[in-house]
Protein backbone atom coordinates (compact mmCIF):
# COMPACT_ATOMS: atom_id res chain seq x y z
CA UNK A 1 0.00 0.00 0.00
CA UNK A 2 1.23 3.70 -0.99
CA UNK A 3 0.87 4.74 2.48
CA UNK A 4 3.01 2.22 3.95
CA UNK A 5 6.47 3.09 2.05
CA UNK A 6 9.17 4.39 3.35
CA UNK A 7 10.65 7.18 2.41
CA UNK A 8 14.06 7.18 1.11
CA UNK A 9 16.14 9.36 2.46
CA UNK A 10 20.39 10.09 2.33
CA UNK A 11 22.12 9.34 5.83
CA UNK A 12 23.60 12.62 5.86
CA UNK A 13 20.15 14.27 5.32
CA UNK A 14 18.47 12.21 8.09
CA UNK A 15 21.42 13.00 10.09
CA UNK A 16 21.08 16.59 9.76
CA UNK A 17 17.62 16.67 10.28
CA UNK A 18 17.77 14.80 13.23
CA UNK A 19 20.77 17.03 14.41
CA UNK A 20 18.35 19.94 13.80
CA UNK A 21 15.65 19.35 15.67
CA UNK A 22 18.15 18.33 18.72
CA UNK A 23 19.26 21.46 18.75
CA UNK A 24 16.38 23.45 19.08
CA UNK A 25 15.51 25.45 21.61
CA UNK A 26 13.42 25.71 23.36
CA UNK A 27 14.20 21.93 24.72
CA UNK A 28 11.81 19.55 23.65
CA UNK A 29 11.71 18.22 27.45
CA UNK A 30 10.45 20.75 29.83
CA UNK A 31 10.86 20.50 33.89
CA UNK A 32 7.33 19.99 35.37
CA UNK A 33 8.56 22.89 38.03
CA UNK A 34 8.75 26.72 37.81
CA UNK A 35 10.86 27.71 40.56
CA UNK A 36 14.57 26.92 38.74
CA UNK A 37 16.71 29.16 39.09
CA UNK A 38 18.51 30.83 36.92
CA UNK A 39 21.38 28.80 37.02
CA UNK A 40 19.92 25.54 37.22
CA UNK A 41 17.18 26.17 34.17
CA UNK A 42 20.09 26.76 31.90
CA UNK A 43 21.49 24.03 33.71
CA UNK A 44 18.60 22.13 32.53
CA UNK A 45 18.39 23.61 29.00
CA UNK A 46 21.94 22.78 28.26
CA UNK A 47 21.45 18.86 29.78
CA UNK A 48 18.27 18.76 27.91
CA UNK A 49 19.85 19.54 24.27
CA UNK A 50 22.60 16.93 25.42
CA UNK A 51 19.65 13.98 26.11
CA UNK A 52 17.79 15.38 23.03
CA UNK A 53 21.16 14.04 20.86
CA UNK A 54 21.76 11.24 23.38
CA UNK A 55 17.82 10.02 22.74
CA UNK A 56 19.05 9.82 19.14
CA UNK A 57 21.93 8.15 19.11
CA UNK A 58 20.27 5.43 21.17
CA UNK A 59 17.30 5.65 18.68
CA UNK A 60 19.86 4.97 15.73
CA UNK A 61 21.50 2.33 17.41
CA UNK A 62 18.22 0.67 18.26
CA UNK A 63 17.21 1.10 14.91
CA UNK A 64 20.47 -0.22 13.69
CA UNK A 65 19.44 -4.06 15.20
CA UNK A 66 17.04 -3.92 13.45
CA UNK A 67 18.01 -2.93 10.12
CA UNK A 68 21.70 -3.14 9.23
CA UNK A 69 21.71 -0.47 6.68
CA UNK A 70 21.15 2.33 9.80
CA UNK A 71 24.32 0.83 11.67
CA UNK A 72 26.56 3.97 10.45
CA UNK A 73 24.28 6.98 11.26
CA UNK A 74 25.08 6.60 14.98
CA UNK A 75 28.93 7.38 13.67
CA UNK A 76 27.66 10.43 11.68
CA UNK A 77 26.22 12.06 14.51
CA UNK A 78 29.21 11.60 16.77
CA UNK A 79 31.22 12.91 13.83
CA UNK A 80 29.27 16.15 13.27
CA UNK A 81 29.23 16.90 16.66
CA UNK A 82 32.90 16.54 16.72
CA UNK A 83 33.11 18.92 14.25
CA UNK A 84 31.63 21.83 16.22
CA UNK A 85 33.20 24.09 18.54
CA UNK A 86 33.69 21.71 22.13
CA UNK A 87 33.00 18.71 19.97
CA UNK A 88 35.38 16.59 21.97
CA UNK A 89 33.36 17.51 25.53
CA UNK A 90 29.89 16.96 23.37
CA UNK A 91 30.99 13.87 22.10
CA UNK A 92 31.58 12.88 25.61
CA UNK A 93 28.98 13.96 26.96
CA UNK A 94 26.55 12.38 24.76
CA UNK A 95 27.79 9.12 24.90
CA UNK A 96 27.76 9.30 28.73
CA UNK A 97 24.15 10.59 28.47
CA UNK A 98 23.27 7.84 26.11
CA UNK A 99 24.82 5.07 28.23
CA UNK A 100 22.43 6.53 30.96
CA UNK A 101 19.53 6.80 28.99
CA UNK A 102 19.76 2.93 27.71
CA UNK A 103 19.62 2.34 31.34
CA UNK A 104 16.24 4.03 32.29
CA UNK A 105 15.11 2.70 28.90
CA UNK A 106 16.10 -1.25 28.94
CA UNK A 107 14.39 -0.83 32.78
CA UNK A 108 18.04 -1.44 34.42
CA UNK A 109 17.92 1.69 35.83
CA UNK A 110 14.68 2.60 38.17
CA UNK A 111 12.83 5.79 36.90
CA UNK A 112 12.62 7.64 39.74
CA UNK A 113 16.61 6.79 40.86
CA UNK A 114 17.23 7.86 36.93
CA UNK A 115 15.35 11.27 37.32
CA UNK A 116 16.68 11.94 40.38
CA UNK A 117 20.12 11.93 39.79
CA UNK A 118 19.29 14.12 36.34
CA UNK A 119 18.29 16.52 38.66
CA UNK A 120 21.32 15.86 40.31
CA UNK A 121 23.38 16.52 38.16
CA UNK A 122 22.12 20.08 37.42
CA UNK A 123 21.98 21.45 40.79
CA UNK A 124 18.26 20.40 41.88
CA UNK A 125 17.59 18.26 44.89
CA UNK A 126 14.29 16.35 43.46
CA UNK A 127 12.36 14.20 45.63
CA UNK A 128 9.04 14.82 44.31
CA UNK A 129 7.60 11.73 42.73
CA UNK A 130 5.39 13.46 39.95
CA UNK A 131 8.22 15.55 39.40
CA UNK A 132 10.58 12.88 38.74
CA UNK A 133 8.03 10.71 36.92
CA UNK A 134 7.80 13.59 34.70
CA UNK A 135 11.10 13.73 33.41
CA UNK A 136 11.94 10.23 33.25
CA UNK A 137 8.71 9.85 30.96
CA UNK A 138 9.45 12.59 29.05
CA UNK A 139 12.61 11.20 27.83
CA UNK A 140 11.21 7.83 27.53
CA UNK A 141 8.59 9.05 25.07
CA UNK A 142 11.42 10.99 23.07
CA UNK A 143 13.13 8.29 22.74
CA UNK A 144 10.23 6.25 21.34
CA UNK A 145 9.28 8.41 19.25
CA UNK A 146 12.50 8.97 17.41
CA UNK A 147 12.91 5.67 17.23
CA UNK A 148 8.87 5.95 15.67
CA UNK A 149 10.41 8.28 13.01
CA UNK A 150 13.45 6.96 11.79
CA UNK A 151 11.04 3.17 11.43
CA UNK A 152 9.24 5.61 8.37
CA UNK A 153 12.76 6.06 6.48
CA UNK A 154 14.67 3.88 4.48
CA UNK A 155 18.27 4.46 3.74
CA UNK A 156 19.58 5.69 0.91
Amino acid sequence: MFWKRKQRVDPEDLVDGLMVDCLSTPAHVQPLRDDLTAEQRQNFDERAVTYQIAAVLLALMMEAKRRPEFSGLPNIVIKKLSDVEGGESAVSDAKDATRKLGGLVTSRTEQYTWARGWYADIGVDETNPAVLGHLAMSWLNYVSKTAEILRGFKIA
